[in-house]
């Protein structure tokens, strides 16, 4: 088995671990079990080292990535599942102006604090790297 097969097979087998048994005890156990399932000989069998190297390389591409869609300009603003919405008790306030055309305050508040959640992901990618490499 060729060792871009390898780890193609190894991301494939984290993700459908990840996505099918996100609760279940034992992935790592599970993940080894996939890769090492259909070898014909103890030598091509992947060890608990190269497997987890394969899944903190995996993770690193995936934290770059989000990084990279969240602290682009309207990474938070723009996506609904993320963005940052004013308390509840700002909100009403807001909601109340804007009927007003009173509410250009709280409505830049509202943008600023999610451009300051895209400079702090930005800020803490390095972070992010650093605990995955370690």
């Amino acid at each position: 088995m060729t060792h871009t097969l390898k780890i193609s097979l190894i991301l494939t087998s984290i993700v459908c671990v990840i996505l099918l048994s996100p609760l279940q005890a034992g992935w790592f156990d599970k993940i080894k079990e996939v890769i090492n399932t259909g070898s014909n000989s103890s030598s091509s069998s992947l060890s608990d080292n190269e497997i987890a190297g394969a899944f903190k390389d995996a993770l690193s591409i995936s934290s770059e990535n989000v990084v990279s869609q969240l602290s682009a300009p309207g990474g938070f603003n723009s996506d609904s599942n993320i963005h940052i919405p004013l308390p509840e008790s700002l909100q009403t306030v807001q909601k109340a102006m804007n009927k007003f055309g009173m509410g250009s305050s709280l409505n830049s508040l509202e943008n600023k604090l999610n451009q300051a959640a895209e400079i702090a992901t930005k800020k803490a990618k390095p972070l992010f790297l650093m605990l995955l490499r370690n």
